[in-house]
């Protein structure tokens, strides 16, 4: 039984059931350095797609952005008889940055060819 105790110790102690341990990413001093450009490269590109996503995001939302202005301008021309919404979405036109206003002028433009222009959207303070 003594003899059995020390089997098992000793199976334990000698590595038995030792786990797999995880290739390195960086190399040892006289290898070359290969992992290391791989694991690099992998990066470069997924930060890259990372870049290519997020100014979609921006081009999506810039064209949303004016859609929306597009919106409030017509709103603010179909409503024009009452006087106090006619004031309110005149304000909320101003928060519109002027490029963002003059794409979503080329917008209504598109939408109503027959008034084309500034004067017939009566936006005589966004010329500049």
């Amino acid at each position: 039984m003594r003899q059995r105790n020390f089997v098992a110790k000793h199976a334990q102690r000698s590595g038995a059931g030792k786990h797999k341990r995880k290739d390195k990413d960086m190399s040892y001093i006289g290898q070359e350095d290969w992992v290391h450009i791989d694991a690099h490269n992998q990066e470069v590109e997924r930060l890259e797609e990372k870049v290519a996503e997020l100014e979609q995001v921006i081009k999506d939302m810039q064209f949303d952005e004016a859609y929306l202005c597009a919106d409030l301008i017509e709103l603010r021309w179909r409503y024009s008889d009452y006087k106090d919404m006619y004031e309110e979405l005149e304000e909320l036109i101003k928060w519109c940055g002027p490029d963002t206003t003059h794409k979503a002028l080329e917008m209504l433009n598109e939408k109503f060819p027959s008034k084309k222009g500034f004067d017939s959207w009566e936006l005589t303070w966004l010329r500049p």
